[in-house]
C-alpha cells in the first residue's frame, strides 16, 4: 500500500495533501477526524542527546470524556515528517496568497495542515478571525477519497475477493492492531497506539489470529464430528435417528409432486436408516 501511494504521487496521480493524509493514516493508525485537525504548530522536532532529531506530531484526541481538547505526541519517521511538513508549508502559502500578506509565527501556527480551501476563500471575506474557525479544516472524508484513488491508480487487487481492494481508514486500523497483536503486544499497548482511553474496545480491531482460528476450528470440529461420521459410515445406531435434519418424510417439497431425487438436493442430509443403509 505504501509503495502504491509513493508511485501514485511520483507520477502525479495523487496530490500532496492526499499523499500526506494517506501516509499518516497508514503508519499511525489515527482516525481521519484527528489528522485533519492538525495545525502547523503541531509538527514538532526534538533534538536528542545523541545529536539526532526526533520528529513528532501533536495529535488531538477525540472520543474523550473530557470537554477540554487533549493532545498526544506521536513520533513519526523523518520521511513521513518531510512530506507532512511540505503539505503544511503549502497550506501556509495558500493562506498568505489569499490574504496578500505574510503571516507571523503565531498566526502561521494556527494554519491547518489540511485546508478546506473553498471555505477559506469564503471566510477570509466575512471573518477577520477565520483562523479560529473549524470550517477551514478539510473534511475527514479526504482520507477515504485518497485511499480509493491510490487503489484505483495502483490497481490493487484483493487476494480474497479478486476485486479492487476495499481500503478504508477503519480497515487500516484493523490491520495495524492485528500486526501489533501478532508481534506479541498486549492490549494496553495496542489501546495506546490506537489512541483508546481504555482496553475495553481494543478487541474489536483485532482480527482472528492463527491461535484463535485453531481454537475455533477445534470447537467446531467437535460439535460437527457426528455429521462427518454420518457421511463416512452411515447411521448405525437408532440413537442417531433423532437428529432433526431433512428427510424424505419431512421435506415439504414432497407435497408439491416435484420429480427430483432427494439425494441430489443441495440441502439433503440423510437421517433415516433406510436412506443411509438401504436394505
Amino acid at each position: 500500500m505504501i509503495k502504491a501511494m509513493s508511485h501514485a504521487y511520483s507520477i502525479g496521480e495523487l496530490s500532496l495533501s492526499d499523499y500526506a493524509i494517506s501516509l499518516l493514516i497508514s503508519l499511525t493508525g489515527r482516525r481521519p477526524q484527528q489528522l485533519v485537525m492538525l495545525k502547523y504548530k503541531d509538527l514538532l522536532q526534538k533534538k536528542l542527546d545523541n545529536g539526532k532529531v526526533e520528529y513528532l506530531i501533536s495529535v488531538p484526541r477525540v472520543k474523550q470524556r473530557s470537554k477540554q481538547l487533549q493532545y498526544r505526541e506521536l513520533p513519526i519517521i523523518s520521511e513521513v515528517a518531510s512530506i507532512v511538513q511540505l503539505q503544511a508549508n503549502q497550506s501556509v502559502r495558500f493562506v498568505e496568497q489569499t490574504l496578500g500578506k505574510t503571516l507571523d509565527d503565531y498566526n502561521k501556527g494556527k494554519v491547518p495542515v489540511f485546508l478546506n480551501e473553498e471555505k477559506l476563500l469564503d471566510l477570509v471575506i466575512i471573518d477577520c478571525n477565520f483562523l479560529e474557525s473549524n470550517k477551514i479544516y478539510a473534511k475527514p472524508t479526504i482520507a477515504n477519497r485518497a485511499l480509493k484513488n491510490i487503489v484505483k491508480t495502483g490497481n490493487l487487487i484483493s487476494n480474497r475477493t479478486g476485486s479492487l481492494l476495499n481500503a478504508t481508514p477503519r480497515r487500516l486500523r484493523y490491520t495495524i492492531a492485528t500486526m501489533l497483536a501478532k508481534d506479541g503486544h498486549n492490549a494496553n499497548t495496542i489501546a495506546e497506539l490506537l489512541d483508546h482511553s481504555s482496553t475495553s474496545s481494543t478487541g474489536i480491531y483485532i482480527k482472528n489470529l492463527a491461535e484463535s482460528v485453531e481454537r475455533i476450528d477445534s470447537a467446531v470440529s467437535e460439535q460437527l464430528s457426528f455429521v462427518a461420521e454420518i457421511f463416512m459410515n452411515g447411521i448405525k445406531s437408532k440413537e442417531m435417528t433423532n437428529f432433526k435434519f431433512c428427510s424424505s418424510r419431512k421435506c415439504q417439497s414432497q407435497n408439491l409432486n416435484v420429480n427430483f431425487p432427494c439425494n441430489e438436493c443441495a440441502f439433503f442430509m440423510p437421517v433415516d436408516i433406510d436412506e443411509v443403509n438401504p436394505r
